[in-house]
This record gives C-alpha cells, structure tokens and sequence, in this order.
C-alpha cells in the first residue's frame, strides 16, 4: 500500500512527538482518513523526509506523530527551472501550476500580461498566491518533492522583463521554425515564458526577444496555456534534466 505524504512547516527531529493541528490535521483525518496507528512520511520543504506514525487523536480533530528515521531522499531535477505564466482563468492556472511543480519547477512567477483576462487587486493576490502554495504543497506531496518551489506574487509583463537574469530564456510561438531540441544550453538555469489564452501581443513579443528570450516553437498547432507548460517543461526536462 503506497504511504502518503504531508508537509509539515515545522521542526522535525527523529524521536520528536508533534501535535498537528488546523489544516494539517483535517488533510490527515479526512481527506487521507488515517487512524491511530497509521503511518506516513512528513517533509518539511528543506530536504529530505521522515518516517511517522500517528500515535494518538486529540481534541477538536488534532493529532499526534511520532517522528521516525530520517532519509535524504532528493528528486529534483538538475535544472533551476523559472516559469513566468500568464495567469489563466481559475482551473487552468489550478492545473498548470500543479503539473509545473509535478514535472520538477524551481519557481513560478504569475504575471499580468496585455491579453490577460483575470484582474487581482493586491488582497485578491495575496490570496490566490495562497491558494497556488497550498496546491503545490499538495502537488509535493503527491509527487515525492520534498522541497517546495517558490511561487511569486503576481507580477506585471514589463517589471518581470526587467528581472530576468538566466543565459537560457525561451519564449513559445507557433510561427517559429526553431525547436528546443535544436539548442543546447551552456547552464543548468532556465527561464520558460508561456502567455496566457489569447497569446502575448505583438509587443511584448518583440520585447521578449529584445530582453533576451529565444523564441522557439511548440510545434504547428496552438496549445492552450497549461498544455504549453506541461509540452515546454517535458521536453526541457528530456533534453537537459532527468526524463
């Protein structure tokens, strides 16, 4: 039977009792429906992971876990992937930022592009990058990450260009006649620009280029904006990384 996973922002220390409480334990009790005596593995996002085992049920939905053996299980990738997302509408943003983080990203930085339909003012930000952690806490969880990547607050086309430091910088679009298997990269770090459902204008097309990006193709047909990060982050991953 596969063991489940839970992160836990705390401590941890072979030998240690811990009491899990709030959200934790809710995703323990109901969602996983683990029991006295369960086990499972915790991680804390700064690398490697325990064994536990729930040893009691407290009051208000709380548990306890005793803290096992300590292993230093790493899976990332080799690659210091940075993916700078148009953010999309509600599910699609959902379901890119979770394969982006199963398929191995270091950081996700959402911005706010020209063709962007989704306006956040700075509270509705706060809590949609809230949302985007937990669903890739959940996504590590899942996956067998034991360190969680960063996911930036949604930041605007232009400010974003201003960032960018990487030598290996690619921008998709359908017209180019260059693919990624035709390049080769001289770092382990990549930044992949992906635009939102409409597309990057003109404009910010041309500035991507000037700041940098390497425009290449995803092939012929246009891909909706969480096909593109699963098609660019796979073969980035089989080129250069550990697919």
């Amino acid at each position: 039977m596969r063991i489940s996973r839970l992160y836990l922002p705390s401590k941890l220390a072979t030998g240690d009792t811990i009491d899990v409480t709030g959200d934790a334990a809710h995703y323990i009790l109901t969602v996983l429906r683990l029991r006295q005596g369960y086990s499972l593995i915790v991680f804390n996002g700064e690398g490697g992971e325990f064994d536990a085992v729930l040893t009691a049920l407290g009051p208000k939905k709380a548990v306890k876990l005793v803290i096992g053996e300590f292993r230093s299980t790493d899976i990332e990738s080799p690659l210091n992937i940075t993916l700078a997302l148009a953010i999309s509408r509600g599910e699609r943003m959902d379901f890119a930022v979770q394969k982006a983080v199963e398929l191995g990203v270091s950081t996700i930085v959402p911005l706010f592009t020209e063709y962007c339909v989704i306006k956040l003012d700075e509270q509705q930000a706060q809590r949609r990058l809230r949302h985007w952690q937990l669903i890739a806490q959940h996504a590590c969880e899942q996956c067998g990450r034991n360190k969680l990547p960063e996911i930036a607050l949604p930041l605007k086309f232009n400010d974003w260009l201003l960032q960018t430091r990487s030598p290996n910088r690619f921008i998709f679009h359908p017209d180019q006649a260059q693919h990624l298997n035709n390049l080769e990269i001289d770092q382990q770090q990549i930044e992949l620009l992906i635009g939102p459902e409409g597309g990057f204008s003109d404009t910010e097309y041309q500035l991507s280029v000037n700041s940098g990006y390497c425009p290449v193709s995803l092939g012929s047909r246009i891909l909706r904006s969480e096909t593109a990060v699963i098609t660019a982050l796979s073969l980035v991953q089989h080129l250069w990384g550990d697919i």
